[in-house]
């Protein structure tokens, strides 16, 4: 699923940058950023997204490289944090605790810079009004000019935010707290928001809008603008899978359940990353890692992103 490359991208509005725009004259729309969804927006099973899941999201996009023997000596540090029970081991329960510790410090931290930024009166609370005027304000301006297609998909955008407001109010005061408006921005970590997510992700994959996702709807929303023009060799595995794991019920479409099933498996993302890195550096194969078999796969866990580096040990060392 697409987004980070395993799951939806859902199109998620911050705030607009108006300046952005009036320094372009003022006849275009401001950028609107889009965050990263799951562990990492990069390509499963590369380095980059084990870097990602096991560091945490590089939130400043620009970092200085470590040396090599520094970085090291920062990932064996990082290392007796992980090591819970003091083994001198890192088990696949101690790791799947660590990303998700990771993964939640840096939703939270995201959702919280945000959060900061919409709060305008500094009450605790952002209203619905706050969010629509700052991240939408200028679609109704007439100082951008806004395509036809441009406006179409924003006034979608804008809907289904407020739909996924509306979701995320638990007490349906029309406003959110800090931890209501984390469910808003990451809707698919929070039990309560998942349904709405999920009927979301159907209806964007669902290109015949027949409540149903066909086989060719699901390798299309797989399909990488680089796989776009041929027939990758992993289709055909992907087909085998559509058919014996993703439609449970075999009329060859997925239905609303399914896809939920899809969206959330019982083998969850991070458990699933925490079986792959042992997997590729458990050179003993006794089911943990130690130290030396960390360090000998230094670039699967850390590379020498400084940055990433700096967020993880100041929090957790």
């Amino acid at each position: 699923m697409k987004y980070h490359s395993t799951s939806i991208i859902l199109l998620l509005i911050f705030p607009a940058l108006i300046t952005s725009c009036m320094s372009n004259g003022g006849n275009t729309p401001p950028r609107i950023p889009r965050p990263p969804h799951g562990l990492s927006d990069k390509e499963p099973g590369s380095q980059a997204y084990d870097q990602d899941a096991f560091l945490g999201h590089d939130q400043a996009e620009e970092f200085n490289t470590l040396p090599l023997e520094e970085s090291k000596r920062n990932l064996a540090l990082l290392v007796k944090k992980i090591d819970t029970n003091g083994d001198e081991a890192v088990s696949n329960s101690e790791l799947i605790v660590w990303i998700n510790k990771t993964h939640i410090r840096y939703i939270t931290s995201t959702s919280d810079i945000h959060f900061t930024d919409l709060d305008n009166d500094f009450d605790g609370l952002v209203s619905w009004t706050e969010y629509d005027s700052k991240t939408y304000g200028f679609v109704d301006s007439e100082l951008y000019e806004i395509e036809d297609e441009q406006h179409q998909e924003l006034g979608y955008l804008r809907a289904r935010d407020e739909r996924r407001w509306k979701v995320a109010d638990t007490d349906s005061d029309g406003s959110l707290t800090n931890t209501e408006f984390r469910a808003f921005i990451y809707p698919e970590e929070f039990t309560h928001t998942r349904p709405n997510y999920a009927r979301e992700t159907m209806n964007q994959i669902d290109m015949d809008n027949d409540q149903y996702v066909n086989f060719e709807e699901y390798i299309n929303d797989l399909l990488t603008e680089k796989d776009q023009n041929g027939h990758p060799d992993w289709v055909d595995a992907e087909e085998l899978r559509f058919k014996e794991v993703r439609d449970a019920n075999g009329d060859g479409k997925l239905d609303l359940d399914e896809v939920t099933a899809w969206l959330f498996p019982l083998f969850s993302e991070v458990e699933s990353e925490a079986t792959h890195l042992i997997s590729m550096s458990d050179q003993n194969m006794d089911g943990e890692l130690d130290l030396k078999e960390i360090l000998d796969n230094h670039d699967l866990f850390a590379g020498s992103k400084a940055t990433e580096w700096g967020e993880a040990l100041k929090s957790e060392l």
